[in-house]
């Protein structure tokens, strides 16, 4: 019976392509047509242990489902695909074909989750009783704004708020209630706030909980850009700026709504954070830490954190290469990197960014300061066209329409600690320089 030995496979250029399930320790990104599943932290097996197929498109977002076990993918076939782990492999038990265009983010709460889609439109899905989600309302943000990035968090039981980014410089605040019954229900959806202040198309938002009543919102732009929003609740929001007789330029303007009548909530800005040179392409908070990851188009991903003396946000860590004087996203340039996953695993750190040739770069630290690189993974990041074995059979070489001719061979080496040898497969390098796609190749 065969069986894969090594499956070389690079990420989509997606923001939000990749998400890492913390209880299973797996890596999942978008990988053309198909989901690619690594374990990181898999010293036997080092690279991509299998694909999900399914989707007919590419692959533009990926999401775990928090405190379940389920994953949810959609694509440039219109479908979201709702996959559920059977040990560490993934079965799709539900296909959505309600939507019409391209699907072009997602977020995901447990037993809810909301569709962003190329014409305009968001739907929020709930849990059913039959294990079935579905379509419990649907909602467009204004005429000519397309969402590019959704992000949920529960404010309180069964109360809930959707932040909206897109083709706007403007956030659109969304709240609802739900009712759970036999299915969950949604009531009283409607805009609540409209948050001004970037100055280009929103990519990235994150929530972050502080405490009971007060939350984080990251907020990353094309205009270079992090804003910092602060989220407070009843008793917590600050009524002073409802005072008549205090000087209105000195107040910063807070938006406040009512989810339900005992449930007030005021949002304000917080902090704005500048230091990137090009798009921010993708925002992480930390699990534990009052930090914030930010990946980006300039080729550098950077920690920032607030300085113990005066608050002010800072770089704590700045990882990847410095950006080429002229070389941006404006000017045409395709690199930095897009999706960005942080966690934690026995004591350590480990950041994991995917950049424009598909491939993985793996940062690990053990102080949360000093971070040192480790071996990522790589592939073809389009469709692969000829392979070739060399003529004593010890490297493998393919061609790609990603404008690449890759060499594979074995690696063997000593584990740690070990002294029986070990193999595993990995690219060792792209033996061209041609500017344009490669159709075949053949050792002689």
């Amino acid at each position: 019976m065969a069986t894969a030995e090594a499956i070389f496979i690079g990420a989509n250029r997606q923001i939000q392509v990749s998400d890492f399930n913390r209880d299973r320790k797996i890596l999942a990104f978008g990988a053309g047509k198909t989901i690619a599943l690594w374990k990181p932290m898999d010293k036997t097996h080092r690279g991509v242990y299998a694909t999900l197929k399914g989707h007919n498109a590419e692959v533009t977002c990926v999401r775990f489902i928090p405190a379940t076990n389920l994953l949810l993918t959609a694509s440039e076939d219109f479908q979201v695909r709702i996959w559920r782990f059977s040990d560490d492999f993934l079965e799709c038990i539900q296909i959505i074909n309600h939507h019409k265009h391209t699907i072009t983010t997602l977020t995901a709460l447990p037993q809810i989750f909301a569709v962003g889609c190329a014409d305009g439109s968001i739907s929020i899905w709930t849990a059913s009783s039959t294990e079935k989600y579905e379509l419990s309302h649907e909602l467009n943000v204004q005429k000519g704004v397309y969402p590019l990035n959704l992000a949920l968090q529960s404010i309180e039981a069964d109360n809930y708020i959707l932040a909206v980014g897109g083709t706007s410089v403007n956030i659109f605040i969304y709240s609802f209630v739900i009712e759970n019954n036999e299915d969950i229900l949604i009531k009283n959806c409607g805009l609540a706030a409209v948050l001004e202040g970037h100055e280009d198309w929103i990519k990235s938002l994150v929530f972050r909980k502080e405490s009971e009543g007060s939350f984080l919102l990251a907020s990353g732009s094309q205009d270079r850009y992090i804003r910092l929003w602060r989220i407070r609740t009843n008793g917590l929001i600050d009524n002073s700026d409802e005072d008549e007789n205090r000087l209105s330029l000195l107040s910063n303007k807070q938006y406040k709504f009512n989810i339900t009548p005992d449930l007030r909530v005021a949002i304000n800005f917080e902090a704005l954070i500048m230091g990137h040179d090009d798009w921010i392409s993708s925002l992480q908070w930390h699990e534990t830490r009052l930090q914030l990851l930010a990946s980006t188009a300039d080729t550098a991903v950077m920690v920032w954190e607030p300085d113990e003396a005066c608050g002010i946000w800072v770089c704590a860590s700045r990882l990847g290469e410095l950006s080429s004087k002229g070389a941006s996203t404006a000017t045409g340039s395709s690199g930095g990197f897009w999706s960005c996953n942080w966690f934690s695993h026995e004591d350590k750190e480990y950041i994991l960014t995917n950049g424009k040739t598909g491939s993985w770069r793996v940062w690990c630290s053990t102080d949360n300061s000093t971070w040192d690189q480790s071996l990522g993974i790589t592939g073809a990041s389009n469709e692969v066209t000829d392979v070739a074995w060399s003529l004593n059979g010890e490297y493998l070489l393919s061609t790609s329409l990603d404008q690449t001719t890759r060499l594979y061979s074995q690696w063997i080496y000593n584990s740690t600690g070990e002294k029986r040898k070990q193999k595993t497969w990995s690219e060792f390098a792209r033996p061209q320089i041609h500017g344009y796609d490669m159709v075949c190749v053949e050792p002689i």
